[in-house]
């Protein structure tokens, strides 16, 4: 099968959970026999660099990267409050990537196209107008709830009611795009679930995302002792939403490590972590790791 996969910023280097996910699908994909060409965003936050990537993955994928500017605009988020599009969405259309996209298309023929996040969607109106194959959004959120929890969490009355104004358009074009696609790929269960309550009648396939043996973590990080003896945390301390998870994970796991005779969690990333946050000593005796 020829497959076209367009996303939102670059898999590789493989940085965060978003671009693991996008790159597992990948490689599975090529693995399965598949031919698949990779068409993507860079950012200022997610640049382009071709020089960190192997020889073998830029012939298998072909790859192709355009950068556009995401970065955030207060002119352009107040003209969005005006227009009604959602901003969030808006940031990632570029003239320029969807020219690149279209040349694509008038060069190749694809049997699938797969949008990864809901922030490739304005991209759908080209490939529909130039290609006959099926597209499908492989969602890694449901993108309005993030939204909707940093709103609930902020105090400040100004910006958590710019944050709730963000997260109701974000909903609305998020339950009219669930529409617009033969299909999607979800990457929970618990994303399936709520999805079908927002009325999309599209069938929903359940794609999680694997690790290779090679990607687990090393033997010397398990204990052997007891049949439960490690704790892993996959997360972005850097994202208010993950932030807030990590706390709250800290705060029971502090509370219940010693019952369930296990060690402190050996896996949280070092992005960007608020080393500064008070709320994040509970977790001062756990290894950080990543980028």
């Amino acid at each position: 099968m020829r497959i076209l996969q367009i996303c939102h910023k670059p898999p590789q280097p493989s940085r965060d959970g978003g671009c693991r996910a996008m790159d597992a699908m990948t490689r599975g994909l090529i693995a399965d026999g598949n031919t698949v060409k990779v068409l993507t965003i860079a950012t200022e936050k997610h640049p382009w660099l071709p020089e960190e990537l192997s020889e073998e993955y830029m012939a298998q994928t072909r790859i192709e990267a355009l950068k556009v500017d995401t970065e955030l605009n207060r002119v352009d988020a107040l003209s969005n409050i005006l227009t009604g599009d959602s901003y969030n969405i808006s940031r990632f259309f570029s003239s320029e990537f969807d020219r690149l996209l279209t040349d694509v298309l008038r060069k190749e023929v694809f049997d699938l196209i797969i949008f990864e996040s809901l922030f490739t969607a304005p991209y759908l109106k080209t490939v529909r107008h130039l290609s006959d194959g099926l597209a499908i959004l492989r969602t890694h959120n449901v993108e309005h709830r993030i939204w909707e929890q940093m709103a609930q969490e902020t105090d400040a009355l100004t910006k958590r009611l710019y944050l709730k104004h963000l997260a109701e358009r974000l909903r609305g074009y998020e339950v009219n795009a669930l529409k617009d696609f033969d299909a999607l790929a979800s990457i929970s269960e618990d994303d399936t679930r709520h999805f079908k309550s927002l009325g999309c009648d599209s069938p929903i396939f359940f794609v999680p995302f694997g690790l290779d043996e090679k990607e687990l973590p090393p033997p010397c990080l398990v204990q052997r002792s007891s049949p439960f003896t490690w704790a892993p945390w996959i997360g972005l301390p850097m994202y208010k939403a993950s932030s807030g998870s990590l706390t709250r994970f800290g705060l029971w796991f502090g509370a219940n490590y010693r019952k369930l005779n296990c060690s402190w969690p050996d896996a949280i990333s070092r992005k960007n972590m608020p080393f500064l946050l008070p709320e994040f000593a509970c977790l001062a005796k756990s290894k950080m790791h990543g980028p």
